[in-house]
């Protein structure tokens, strides 16, 4: 996924908050002890034993829904348990899977708009039509000659997924579809960039305007989803969050209606339609700077 619960969470708001919570006393032999609310926001959580901050799994496991906590080894005599959490009051009534289920529908969304997922290698055919021709009046009979061209036409080609992480291979076809010839970067029969950017070395695109010449295989993403997808990703979740507090329904990234519920939820407690401004507000500014891509051919 490309956010997660607590990044929706702390973008729009739906959340309530506690601070230092006195949660026990260490025995020296009791490992479980139960929050003072339930339905903990997943990953909101700091525990702390005598003072000092611990890790969830090394150290404990919490149960989300019921806001327990488990310590793999018992807190000493006397150690002071406190923490602090977000989690999701009961007004708003929505729990952890419930924003990861939106979160998927979000990022749906997203790879729609933009035509490309925001994931790492993701494995990508794209297909090039060839180059035009025409026929020279210079002398009669003469052999067709190539119209004018620039030098990116002959010889670059530009992928429409970036970053590119790798090309495979690319094949120039025949008419009916055949593979020609094979090129591979171990033969330095080409030169590929992060941005998406291919230059052929000894070996021009094929003749054939109007019909797929050209084959790449590669492959494109990042080791990381870049933070402006996440925050896309948050918004958008977000707004069908509150879309159907509403008992609105959604539709598309910027198509939706609410429904006659008024409602004023998390630690904000932000009025519905201020909240969904403001998402509205983060969404239209981060699909303008990533556009959006209509030149996608998946075969």
């Amino acid at each position: 996924m490309y956010s997660t619960v607590l990044d929706v969470a702390r973008l729009s708001g739906i959340y309530s908050q506690i601070l230092n919570e006195a949660v026990g006393t260490g025995d020296g032999s009791a490992t479980a002890f139960t929050l003072d609310e339930s339905n903990v926001v997943k990953d909101s959580e700091t525990v702390y034993v005598a003072g000092v901050a611990k890790t969830q799994g090394t150290d404990y496991n919490i149960n989300n829904e019921a806001g327990t906590i488990t310590f793999l080894l018992p807190p000493a005599q006397g150690a002071a348990i406190t923490a602090n959490y977000k989690y999701f009051p009961d007004s708003v009534d929505i729990t952890n899977d419930d924003v990861e289920e939106v979160i998927q529908d979000a990022d749906a969304e997203i790879e729609e708009w933009t035509g490309k997922k925001w994931t790492d290698a993701n494995a990508y055919t794209e297909y090039f039509e060839g180059r035009s021709e025409k026929q020279t009046t210079a002398q009669a009979g003469e052999e067709s000659q190539y119209s004018t061209e620039t030098w990116d036409e002959r010889y670059v080609l530009l992928l429409t997924k970036y970053p590119v992480q790798g090309v495979s291979k690319i094949e120039f076809l025949d008419d009916d579809g055949t593979v020609d010839d094979t090129l591979t970067e171990a033969n330095e029969d080409y030169h590929w960039w992060s941005n998406g950017k291919i230059q052929l070395i000894g070996n021009s695109i094929p003749v054939g305007k109007g019909k797929k010449k050209v084959k790449v295989t590669y492959t494109y993403g990042a080791s990381s989803v870049p933070r402006n997808i996440k925050n896309l990703s948050a918004a958008i979740a977000g707004i069908i969050i509150f879309v159907n507090l509403t008992g609105g329904s959604f539709d598309e990234i910027t198509s939706y209606t609410l429904g006659p519920k008024s409602v004023s939820v998390g630690e904000p407690y932000m009025n519905m339609r201020e909240a969904i401004n403001k998402l509205e507000q983060m969404r239209d500014r981060i699909l303008n700077q990533i556009g959006r891509d209509f030149r996608t051919v998946v075969i």
